[in-house]
């Protein structure tokens, strides 16, 4: 049993973390749960920012590939479960 305030797991955004940070190289990288859908969903849906310079003269639709491409082994949904601003 945890302590009621302790923070339960989160494999999904700690794998979300690891792949884009090993893969992209970020300059500015911060992603957490997304607080719009509530605690029962946790670990499902997620918002940040990403900075990467492999995204530099790239278009919006190639970038979103980039990430599309990290997150598909993840099996996190990228329309639903990530927002991200460039």
């Amino acid at each position: 049993m945890h302590h009621k305030y302790a923070a339960p797991s989160t494999p999904k955004l700690d794998a979300l973390r690891s792949a884009i940070s090993a893969k992209l190289q970020p300059i500015c990288f911060h992603v957490k749960n997304d607080p719009n859908y509530g605690t029962y969903v946790y670990d499902e849906h997620f918002y940040g920012i990403l900075c990467s310079p492999l995204f530099e003269g790239k278009t919006y639709t190639e970038i979103n590939a980039m990430v599309d491409q990290i997150l598909e082994p993840l099996e996190i949904t990228p329309s639903s479960s990530l927002e991200v601003e460039y």
